[in-house]
């Protein structure tokens, strides 16, 4: 599938663990849609200013997401392959802001 939306950069892990019933199509997941070079894992910072192109990345791929504001963050929810729970997270300065961000978006979110 080509898809012309390039993967941004994941600045650093949060926290992470991995369940798989069919390693290749889990390691087709890591490096196709979310574009690493290695097999990556669960909770991941990313920039705030990278948040709407992993919307349209996850979108071109099909891949469903739910967007949360926890405490002080905005976070894409989504699911590997396998249905295990994944997360993309912006670290923002206060609850607040998290939330505005995703009001001004237009999306519907968890808290």
């Amino acid at each position: 599938m080509a898809v012309s939306i390039a993967a941004p950069v994941v600045e650093r892990i949060d926290h992470w663990t991995l369940v798989s019933t069919d390693i290749e199509r889990t390691k087709r997941f890591y490096t196709e849609v979310l574009g690493a070079q290695s097999r990556q894992h669960h909770a991941y910072v990313i920039k705030h200013e990278d948040f709407d192109t992993w919307i349209e990345r996850f979108g071109a791929f099909g891949v469903p997401l739910r967007f949360g504001q926890f405490g002080t963050r905005m976070s894409l929810l989504f699911e590997d392959p396998d249905g295990y729970p994944f997360e993309f997270t912006v670290p923002m300065e206060n609850r607040d802001e998290a939330r505005d961000e995703l009001r001004r978006r237009g999306l519907e979110f968890e808290s």
